[in-house]
């Protein structure tokens, strides 16, 4: 139930967003939305590569592998407590991006439609993630009661911060150093963070893969339903003092 309303709330004002920016109903773009978001690089790989792992059932090497040598973290203790820092470094890269578009756009309407869009990608990957796991009901490496383990909600919610900031950028219009080397940051915490769980023993690497899938999904497909993608033409006119003015403002 309360992913429902929490859902219901996130759709709400995500509505009221695109209701103010957009002349083209939201809905209408939905289908061509999810393809681009399905078919975006950052997207089928990962879901393919989750794919793979189940199907020649190699998770269990990999991360018994990764949880006996932890090449990256030294210690499954040190690995569980870096995913969380991890986790954050990208979340600090969507800010990042998100306040950008204040740095562009000034106090008009669209760098808050950056920031509900930025948390509403986190968020309901989050939340789907869960249902997808309560659905899915695996183990975990080392198995937790009442604590699914596929797909890893770490991984979602990291992917879904890094993937929002590279479209955050890209809402401003922004694409220098700067902006790549924060992009940069928010893929490689990303990565980090994933990896993390794997050697923790909290996730399988399909897990985390899946995550990374759903996460980076989410962001894609919000910001081409809500964004504005179009020019918006609107017309004022003037009639004080008796002095006649008309003036065109073209949103782009």
């Amino acid at each position: 139930m309360l992913t429902v309303i929490r859902g219901c709330v996130l759709l709400s004002a995500l509505s009221s967003c695109a209701g103010t920016l957009n002349t083209i109903p939201s809905t209408a773009r939905a289908p061509q939305a999810a393809w681009e978001a399905a078919t975006d690089s950052r997207t089928w790989i990962p879901a393919a590569a989750s794919a793979g792992f189940l199907i020649l059932n190699a998770d269990e090497t990999v991360s018994d592998w990764a949880q006996e040598h932890a090449p990256i973290f030294q210690t499954t203790s040190r690995a569980q407590e870096k995913s969380d820092s991890l986790r954050t470094l990208a979340h600090r890269s969507m800010d990042l991006a998100i306040l950008s578009n204040f740095y562009v756009y000034g106090n008009r309407p669209r760098p808050w439609q950056q920031v509900a869009l930025g948390y509403g990608a986190a968020i309901s990957s989050t939340e789907t993630a869960g249902g997808l796991k309560a659905l899915v009901d695996r183990d975990r490496p080392h198995p937790v009661s009442g604590s699914p383990s596929w797909p890893s909600q770490h991984a979602t919610r990291a992917f879904a911060y890094s993937a929002s900031a590279r479209e955050s950028f890209g809402a401003a219009g922004l694409n220098n150093p700067l902006t790549d080397s924060v992009t940069l940051m928010g893929d490689i915490a990303a990565i980090g963070c994933a990896w993390a769980r794997v050697e923790a023993g909290a996730h399988y690497p399909s897990d985390v893969l899946a995550g990374a899938a759903l996460g980076n999904f989410a962001a894609i497909f919000l910001q081409r339903v809500f964004a504005p993608t179009d020019p918006v033409l609107s017309l004022s006119l003037n009639t004080q003092q008796r002095e006649y003015s008309m003036s065109f403002a073209w949103d782009f």
